[in-house]
């Protein structure tokens, strides 16, 4: 009914971290933040999800940090859709701008 979170708890250090050192550093694109937590924050996270997991839900679709699942689990179900949707006649659209893989459809 009542709760209290320290404030440290939501206070993290966000570190730029460069994604391709061969491409021009100069970009802010390419770079991606990663934000380092005080490990007492990381520690409670770790017990209540451990206490209340099943309470959690997310999305079937969704692939981005969940056990048993990665970013090739996901590339495949974005060619299978994309290939459907090809054989059946539909139109589709990709930006794939930002993505770092390379497959041809």
């Amino acid at each position: 009914m009542h709760g209290f979170n320290p404030d440290a708890f939501g206070e993290g250090i966000t570190v730029p971290v460069i994604k391709d050192r061969l491409r021009d550093q100069s970009f802010t694109s390419n770079y991606r933040p990663i934000t380092l937590s005080p490990v007492i924050s990381k520690i409670f996270e770790y017990c209540i999800l451990r206490q209340y997991e099943y309470l959690f839900y997310t999305d079937s679709l969704q692939f981005g940090f969940k056990k048993n699942l990665s970013c090739s689990r996901a590339l495949f179900v974005l060619s299978q859709t994309t290939e459907y949707f090809i054989k059946h006649g539909s139109m589709t659209a990709l930006d794939a701008k930002k993505l770092s893989i390379g497959f041809t459809i």
